[in-house]
């Protein structure tokens, strides 16, 4: 079973426990932004189990490419996910 859910925004512990108990699919995931305002959201999604997809950075919805130039903001993405226990 997959499903797409759209969280509002909560506190990083109660997103991600909400987040988890919707059971849809057999990974979790989530995009993290990559300046320092993301550092505590970068080590809770870690300490959680979450690792980089492998997909490398993504900036307003595309693939950034080698040798691309691309401004740092709250666009610019790492996507983690998780296999989920069940």
């Amino acid at each position: 079973m997959h499903c797409d859910v759209f969280l509002p925004s909560l506190p990083g512990p109660s997103l991600l426990s909400s987040a988890l108990g919707w059971g849809c699919s057999q990974t979790s995931g989530i995009a993290v932004g990559l300046d320092s305002d993301y550092g505590a959201a970068q080590r809770l999604y870690v300490k959680r189990g979450y690792v980089p997809d492998g997909r490398g950075i993504w900036s307003h919805g595309h693939q950034v490419q080698w040798g691309e130039t691309v401004l740092v903001d709250d666009h610019t993405l790492l996507y983690f996910t998780k296999r989920l226990q069940g």
